[in-house]
This record gives structure tokens, C-alpha cells and sequence, in this order.
């Protein structure tokens, strides 16, 4: 009788590990406007899903799931710039509903989901900051504060004294989060080059992610920001591969960011244009740091940093920009 016990529990056990995987599972069920099902992206806020995967609607419908031992904030991600929010956590179904004209997802289910639905509803009573600053007083512990000051500090007017402030107010486990100490350090830094964050973060082409200060160090620089689905973005790549053949042996790097939220489409445009040149992806379209920072509303759109990062020049005009170069490394070669 042992020995059959024993038969019964090796054939039984997989399957209840694979049930319990299964359990632990997040679940999310999604709708979106069936002229919006378009390939969607997901990453995560921080290091607790360190990855992007891919959803494809049909009919307007999808399931997503993934797997997650804690609370995890994930980000949904669409190609025009659009994004929002979802707390995934174990052994949690939660429901995803957006048209092509809500300003931002419904998402329901789990307590941080419905926390946040409840600080947007709390907007109408006070500034953005002053009701991060109410949540955290109430829940200390709370997932949903992370996301809101990374939103914060997007913004062109914040205060990096109001983010520590605020993280000042956050419980010790919030505290050791990977995402919570590294904006604690950047709001600390203060630094600000004319407008760009130093601590923008950005992914090369291998989707590792990229700081904007470790690309501002190899001598003056040009950046392009562009977009695989805007036209003019992509014939300006035929001037710069000229530009950058003209300029290649002076203390010069050009570098391409582009806003597309869908990588592949990216890199893609990438490839079929021949871009040898180093090439980042925001990721936040027309809502992301870099336009917010620098308010274009035009793309291609030019940047010329100096080795430090500070800002030489800003157009939409690369004759007007090549114009700056020269004289920019003529003055350094002096």
C-alpha cells in the first residue's frame, strides 16, 4: 500500500506544481477599440519584470498573463504615445477596458489598481503633487506612489525637493525598493542639462536600458529624434548619413532617439535604413520625458549637446544645425 502511496504522489506531483504555477499567475483580460487592436507593449516600471512583451488584440479583446511572485507595476504601452498603468500581483484577474478616446484605462481588480482609480477621482480636489502627498500619508506601504512621482517627474515644472519630500514619507519596505532608491538618487543629483534630465532613461538596440548622461561622452553630440512612422523623420536619415560621413573625424557623435513605443517596429526602421549610427528608443512617444523636456511638437527634431550635456542648439532645421556645428568645433579646434 506504501508503495502505491508513494507511485501515486511522484505521477500526482508535477501536476500540482504545475497547478499552483498556474495559480500564481497574474491574469489580465483586456478590451480596446477594435480599430485600435494593434500590436501593445508591456514592461515593467523597475527591475521586478525587467522585460517587454507583446499583446496582439483580435476583435478588440485580449488575455495576458504573467508570472509574478509580489505586487508589480507594469506599463502598457501603445505606438502614438499613449500609456497607462496595471498592478500586477499574484493569483490576481484584473480587467482592462480603453477606447480610442478615454484620456486613460478603467482597470479593476486588486487593491492597488482600484487605489489608483481612486487618486485620479481625487485630482479634482487638488494639484498633483498635494494628492501624492495625501496618499502617502495614508499608506505609507502603498505600490501606487512610485508610479505617480515617476509621472511627476516627467513634468517640466517638478520639484526634486517635493520627490525626496514625499519619499521621506514612505515606509521602510517602500524604501528598499530598486525603483524608490534610484529616484531618490536622481532627485538628488539636481542636475538638469537646459531642460533634458540627466537621468533619462532610455534602451539601445539589445532593449538594455541606457542612462541619456552615459551617451554625452564622447564629444559634442547631434541627436536626432525621430519616429518610424513619421516620413520626414525617416529621409533626414539619408542627410545625416552624410552629415555624419562629413564629420566623422572630428570630435563629434551623432545619435538617433527615437519615440516609437513599439520596439520592433523600431528596430525595424531601423535596419531598413541603414542606421550605423547609435540608435535609443524613449519609448513614451509624444507623452515621454525627452518632448516633454524639450517641448517640440515637430519631428525630425535636432539636439546638439556639448561633452558636459548642456544644450547648444535646438531646431527642426539641419542646415540651420550643420550651420551650428561648425561653428561649435571650429571654436573647439581654436
Amino acid at each position: 500500500m506504501r508503495v502505491r502511496n508513494l507511485f501515486l504522489l511522484i505521477v500526482l506531483l508535477p501536476f500540482a506544481i504545475a497547478c499552483r504555477k498556474q495559480s500564481d499567475a497574474f491574469v489580465l483580460h483586456g478590451t480596446v477599440d477594435a480599430a485600435d487592436s494593434i500590436p501593445i507593449l508591456v514592461t515593467g516600471l523597475d527591475s521586478r519584470y525587467d522585460r517587454i512583451d507583446t499583446i496582439r488584440p483580435e476583435n478588440g479583446s485580449f488575455t495576458y498573463v504573467c508570472e509574478t511572485d509580489t505586487v508589480t507595476p507594469l506599463l502598457i504601452l501603445y505606438s502614438d504615445g499613449r500609456r497607462d498603468i496595471v498592478f500586477a500581483a499574484p493569483q490576481l484577474e484584473a480587467t482592462y477596458e480603453r477606447s480610442l478616446t478615454d484620456s486613460m484605462a478603467t482597470v479593476s481588480g486588486g487593491i492597488y489598481n482600484e487605489e489608483y482609480r481612486e487618486f485620479v477621482a481625487s485630482l479634482s480636489e487638488g494639484n498633483y503633487i498635494d494628492c501624492i502627498d495625501t496618499l502617502v500619508r495614508r499608506d505609507p506601504s502603498s505600490e501606487v506612489v512610485p508610479y505617480l512621482l515617476y509621472e511627476y517627474s516627467m513634468s517640466p515644472d517638478a520639484s526634486d525637493k517635493r520627490i525626496l519630500d514625499i519619499i521621506e514619507l514612505m515606509s521602510g519596505q517602500m524604501l528598499d525598493n530598486i525603483f524608490v532608491s534610484n529616484l531618490k538618487r536622481d532627485a538628488s543629483e539636481v542636475s538638469r542639462f537646459n531642460g533634458i534630465l540627466t537621468t533619462m532613461n532610455l534602451r539601445d538596440t539589445l532593449m538594455q536600458k541606457v542612462r541619456i548622461t552615459d551617451i554625452c561622452k564622447t564629444g559634442h553630440m547631434l541627436v536626432c529624434v525621430w519616429a518610424s512612422w513619421d516620413e520626414a523623420s525617416r529621409k533626414a536619415h539619408r542627410e545625416l548619413a552624410g552629415l555624419a560621413e562629413e564629420y566623422k573625424k572630428k570630435d563629434f557623435h551623432l545619435a538617433g532617439i527615437s519615440l516609437d513605443a513599439n520596439a520592433d517596429r523600431w528596430m525595424e526602421a531601423v535596419k531598413e535604413d541603414s542606421l550605423d549610427w547609435s540608435q535609443y528608443c524613449d519609448q513614451g512617444g509624444w507623452g515621454g520625458r525627452l518632448v516633454q523636456q524639450t517641448t517640440f511638437d515637430e519631428l525630425p527634431f535636432y539636439i546638439v549637446l556639448a561633452p558636459s550635456g548642456r544644450i547648444i542648439s535646438r531646431n527642426t532645421d539641419l542646415t540651420a544645425v550643420k550651420t551650428r556645428l561648425d561653428e561649435v568645433l571650429k571654436d573647439k579646434k581654436k
